[in-house]
């Protein structure tokens, strides 16, 4: 492949992806410039910046929605387009939006650097766009170094709190562990099949299984997929997860909840569903192990956990249990049913961190710390504590609430694909990791508050948005159709 090949540029077939690359990529050079031109103090943009992102994330979303279907590839071959990739990338961007958009009362309130932290977001969104249309491995590591090398930044955010400068730290240290594991897993696989694209390792292992391949070629395949089973936080490579979490800014640590996943994901699915598709029983196994430890670690770690942000942390090493119990039972049905659970994943967790980020006290204009700062929420304000009450019960997963039926779906594949004991331990573990959801509600209703509970009220704009959160929560039930449909005409154009 020569350079001018590759750099050869296809108008018709590259314009959606140049269009959204540039965009984002000049915004964020004028984020840099109105930063470094601060001769008061402060950046020019300031506040501007995150609803300039906002309106960039909004008009790539339109150009998305209107482009024409069908599967392509630009950068020969480097890069595909179909209509996974262009439902993922719109979940995604829309993902990120709503992130930034809850966070603009506390940008405001904390007096954070607007510029740097929505510049750095939107970087982090260009490099999970380009990660979901990844069909290198090249690409594939491009893209996981520069979302990684943003996430450190955005870790360490917290510059006056040394706790969060050592999680960072931590972070970094074990990222770069990650990454170098992700690279030599790149170069086994290479050596092995002499090509990094995923269609030609496809066609090359085709008609090979795992006993008669290559055992370089194995050992890569499970270099690459720890390297990202570490970057979805999955039980034995979840430990810098809970540091992190609770080191970041709660912008942050919503945005590190809810926007990588999808993309992570995503790779993690076509590189064990389709490149290496004949070594299934090599990898399945080691995903169900992973699974079964995800679940009983996050839901134990959960128990004994006394500050918000570390309880959801270990909630989502949960949720990552499930997750790769999808992608493990590997049948027709596992694509859909993954999307469905991180779709609801997300709506969820959106509604959950809209309330941290809304919530405030008066007297100490203080954020949210430890599980026992709720008690008396119901008292002070009915309305945020229902919100939490609803978002709390459906990721339980208690019925008729949208978080059921995406534990369901994941349910019925790993059932399809005959593992019953895993399925059972799963729900077992499942209704035990109920326990620490409600003793959440207990707090907020049945204990007696310490002191008098002031809350700052909540703005016309998150509570609307916290609204409309809320009754897709309540109302995927009655209405399933539309979300169930969408899906299945996405996941039929995978691959």
């Amino acid at each position: 492949m020569s350079f001018q090949s590759l750099l050869a540029f296809d108008l018709g077939s590259s314009f959606v992806d140049g269009l959204s690359c540039w965009a984002i990529f000049i915004l964020l050079l004028v984020l840099v410039v109105s930063s470094a031109l601060s001769g008061l103090g402060y950046p020019v943009l300031g506040r501007l910046s995150a609803w300039l992102c906002i309106f960039s994330l909004s008009c790539i979303l339109v150009v998305l929605l209107n482009e024409a279907s069908g599967i392509r590839s630009i950068y020969q071959g480097l890069i595909r387009n179909d209509i996974f990739c262009l439902g993922a990338r719109c979940i995604t961007i829309v993902s990120a939006a709503f992130v930034m958009f809850c966070s603009l009362d506390y940008i405001r309130r904390d007096r954070i650097n607007s510029t740097e932290l929505t510049g750095l977001m939107l970087l982090s969104v260009l490099s999970a766009l380009i990660l979901i249309g990844s069909n290198d491995l090249l690409t594939v590591y491009l893209a996981v170094e520069m979302q990684s090398l943003c996430f450190y930044v955005l870790a360490t955010f917290q510059r006056s709190s040394n706790f969060s400068t050592e999680s960072g730290l931590k972070y970094f240290v074990l990222g770069a562990v990650s990454s170098g594991l992700l690279l030599f897993g790149c170069s086994l696989v290479y050596g092995f099949s002499g090509s990094t694209n995923f269609d030609d390792i496809h066609r090359l292992l085709l008609h090979v299984d795992a006993s008669s391949a290559a055992g370089g070629l194995i050992l890569g395949m499970f270099f690459l997929l720890v390297a990202f089973m570490f970057k979805l936080a999955v039980v034995p490579f979840h430990i810098w997860v809970v540091d992190v979490y609770e080191g970041s800014p709660t912008p942050v640590t919503a945005f590190f909840s809810i926007v990588p996943k999808l993309p992570l994901l995503c790779v993690c699915f076509k590189l064990c569903c389709y490149v290496f598709l004949q070594f299934n029983i090599c990898w399945r196994p080691v995903f169900v192990v992973c699974c079964i430890l995800s679940l009983v670690v996050g839901c134990l770690g959960a128990f004994y956990q006394r500050k918000i942000k570390r309880l959801m942390a270990f909630s989502a090493v949960v949720h990552a249990g499930f997750l790769v119990l999808a992608i493990a039972s590997f049948a027709h049905d596992s694509l859909p049913a993954l999307l469905l659970y991180l779709v609801i994943y997300i709506w969820m967790a959106l509604v959950f961190f809209g309330v941290l980020l809304a919530f405030r006290f008066v007297a100490t204009s203080g954020r949210l710390i430890y599980l026992t700062e709720l008690m008396g929420l119901s008292r002070v304000n009915p309305l945020l504590a229902v919100t939490l009450v609803i978002c709390m019960f459906s990721m339980a997963g208690v019925p008729p609430l949208a978080g059921f039926f995406s534990k369901m779906s994941v349910f019925t594949v790993a059932i399809n694909a005959r593992y019953h004991l895993t399925a059972a331990a799963a729900l077992l573990i499942s209704a035990l990791a109920a326990v620490y959801y409600v003793r959440l509600i207990k707090i907020m209703y049945f204990d007696e508050p310490r002191g008098l509970l002031w809350l700052v009220p909540v703005d016309k704009s998150s509570g609307w948005v916290l609204v409309i959160f809320t009754a897709f929560v309540v109302l995927f039930a009655a209405f399933p159709d539309y979300l169930l449909v969408w899906i299945d005409f996405v996941c039929f154009g995978a691959f």
